[in-house]
């Protein structure tokens, strides 16, 4: 008896867009397992997959159903494998403790400057013990100080070392995970003058350039419309102030200062605009050779150049990726702007780079393209065609038409991770994108485009002055959305189950083109329902036993606010709070919990305090109840925290729950 497979056939030609989402399934279970597979098994998973596959392939006429099964789980394997790898073949070494001050030497391969610091990145590390063993540090130096080094020489210096922080919730930033696929395996600060051993490493000679770049932008363009040229042109964003940075986020604009698609779309455009209507004013060349081909070409090579300059970020990544294709279409006169452009920009990257799928501009950036390439496949030919059979005024008309639709798909596309990214949802984006992208399109990346060449020949002043024209403007337009009512609304760090529901459910409507597609709408209306039910924590304790907070009628109370700012900083995020006290009383209940705050740590613990079910405090209290008979049900105490680490505490007049973050997390090589 043969099965009807009609129903898979009428979308069979959709089949492999699933590729890569069987990559990023693999990639995500990897991450989330609370321990690290070893290499062997992972490897013999893999090979009896590549078998199976095989196997399956061969009575695929057969066995469909078989077939594609195996092939889903091939793909979420190779995933998963591609995540072993790479973790395994960087094994980033981690400091332990903290370090006072230390004598070491380095090769300088970065350079960041922020308004009142700036932070450099050393690498092949040498330390004057011989005892340590790190890859890459990140130090931070006094901007008033002057920096005589370059890129690529080889310095010495004295600094104190600091661990890479613990991730301070559950379902927070993982810091250690960063840094460990960075690299990094310390911070400090520099403590004394630098001295240079050896001068530039002609290897760096990218790194070089870009800096060399940046600093001639920053003399052209002083002050943060310099700051904001940079970050557009060599992505570069650490000297743009918090205030603007913050407009721009409220605005629903953060995406412009991070090089992505827009940006490297935009010059790819004006680059192969120019270049083929240039060639095309010669009769000779535009009869008799492929002017268009050509102009494919050079804009292949530009975009190139301008994603090396820019850091290799991968937004950019997925950009050149699906630039360089749609290249090749054209040399192949064939039109390759389909999803199957982003299946494959998706699978090279998460194959290189597994640890991308965790980033916001993997996740944002594709959610977008995404979400617009389904929208174009499934309605904008028509739209399209009118503009075109008719005068310019219905171009101006179908552009602006475009731009509107274009802002509110990617805003509806992007906002369930911003939401759980960022705990965030800016209203104003649609409004704030269709003042801002025109303004960007039209001046700032065509002026920027010709700043960056006129260089070449010293600066042609008209070009930078268009430049910083069109920063005003981009400035003014954030600064002006962004104090709107409703710019941005905080809202709690959604649970983990959110973001894969609707991750799904919308990838179900867009890679589908049948009527089944709309049963993607049952996980995204799911993970929507989620959002109402979710609990929140509502104690936190940090690590060392000296801070505790709890949150209360819209507010974060900490026990001790100024060493505990940056746990606060983090928690109000999470729990969507934009405001923090310091408590003052010694005693605080909430719930069945019991909070004692107190700066001596050997504090009298009285047998009422022994009999509550929960018992949390910055000092010891676990010999004293034990002394007084009465052990609490729970009993967080600093002896407690320094063993456990960062604890999460769920409490009300019905139940308590704890959670620690760091068993929680697992055991992991970042960890």
């Amino acid at each position: 008896m043969k099965i009807d497979y009609s129903l898979f056939f009428e979308d069979k030609s959709r089949w492999v867009l699933w590729w890569p989402v069987g990559l990023g399934i693999g990639i995500s279970t990897y991450f989330c397992l609370p321990f690290e597979p070893s290499l062997t098994q992972t490897s013999i998973v893999l090979l009896l997959s590549l078998v199976g596959t095989f196997v399956a392939l061969r009575q695929r006429n057969d066995h469909l159903f078989i077939f594609l099964i195996s092939i889903a789980s091939l793909s979420m394997i190779l995933g998963f494998s591609a995540a072993k790898v790479r973790s395994d073949w960087l094994a980033t070494p981690f400091l332990s403790q903290k370090i006072e001050r230390i004598r070491i030497s380095g090769r300088l391969i970065d350079i960041e400057e922020q308004h009142n610091r700036r932070r450099l990145t050393l690498d092949q590390l040498t330390f004057e013990d011989d005892t340590s063993r790190l890859n890459k540090i990140r130090l931070t130096h006094t901007l008033s100080k002057p920096l005589m080094a370059t890129l690529g020489d080889r310095i010495s210096l004295e600094t104190s070392l600091l661990p890479v922080s613990d991730p301070v919730s559950i379902n927070g930033y993982n810091f250690r995970r960063q840094a460990y696929f960075l690299g990094m395996g310390a911070t400090g600060h520099i403590k004394s003058p630098i001295q240079i051993l050896k001068k530039q490493d002609k290897r760096l000679w990218l790194e070089a350039t870009r800096y060399r770049l940046t600093k001639s932008i920053r003399q052209q363009l002083p002050g943060q419309i310099g700051e904001i040229a940079v970050a557009l042109i060599t992505g570069d964003r650490s000297g743009i102030h918090p205030h603007i940075r913050q407009a721009f986020t409220d605005a629903g604009l953060a995406h412009i200062l991070a090089i992505s698609g827009l940006h490297l779309t935009l010059v790819a455009g004006l680059i192969f605009l120019f270049f083929r209507r240039g060639l095309a004013l010669i009769p000779y060349l535009a009869e008799n050779y492929p002017i268009k081909k050509w102009a494919a070409i050079l804009v292949a090579f530009a975009t190139f150049a301008y994603l090396a300059i820019s850091g290799f970020g991968i937004p950019g990544q997925r950009a050149f990726v699906m630039i360089s294709i749609v290249m090749l279409g054209i040399l192949l006169d064939r039109n390759p702007l389909s999803m199957r452009l982003v299946a494959v920009a998706a699978t090279l990257i998460l194959l290189l780079r597994p640890e991308s799928l965790l980033s916001a501009s993997f996740q944002l950036s594709f959610a977008a393209v995404i979400a617009l390439i389904a929208a174009y496949e499934g309605g904008w030919s028509p739209l399209r065609q009118w503009s075109l059979e008719g005068r310019y005024s219905r171009k101006i008309i179908a552009y602006g038409a475009g731009l509107i639709a274009t802002t509110l798909i990617a805003t509806l596309a992007t906002t369930p991770f911003t939401l759980a990214l960022f705990n965030r949802i800016t209203l104003q984006t649609i409004v704030g994108n269709f003042l801002a992208i025109p303004l960007t399109s039209i001046l700032i990346m065509p002026a920027a485009t010709f700043s960056v060449f006129s260089l070449l020949f010293g600066g042609i002043e008209f070009a930078f002055q268009m430049l910083s024209f069109g920063i005003k403007q981009l400035i003014r337009i954030a600064e002006m959305v962004s104090s709107w009512p409703g710019a941005a609304i905080l809202v709690p760090t959604p649970p983990p189950s959110f973001l894969g529901l609707i991750t799904l459910g919308a990838l179900w409507i867009c890679i589908w083109k049948s009527y089944w597609r709309w049963l993607g709408i049952i996980p995204c209306g799911t993970a929507c329902i989620i959002l109402f039910f979710q609990n929140s924590p509502t104690i936190y304790a940090s690590g060392d036993g000296s801070v505790i907070a709890y949150s209360l009628r819209d507010v974060l109370y900490i026990s001790n606010l100024k060493k505990g700012s940056f746990y606060a900083n983090h928690w109000m995020k999470e729990l969507g709070l934009t405001q923090k006290k310091e408590w003052t009383q010694d005693q605080v209940h909430l719930g069945n919990c019991l909070m004692i705050r107190s700066s001596d740590y050997n504090l009298p613990i009285s047998k009422e305090m022994c009999q509550h079910p929960c018992l949390i405090t910055t000092g010891y209290a676990w010999r004293e109840c034990r002394e007084w008979g009465h052990l609490p049900k729970i009993l967080i105490d600093r002896y407690t925290l320094k063993k456990e680490g960062i604890a999460q505490i769920w409490t009300n007049t019905n139940f308590i729950k704890v959670k620690f973050v760091k068993r929680e997390l697992g055991i992991r090589p970042w960890s």
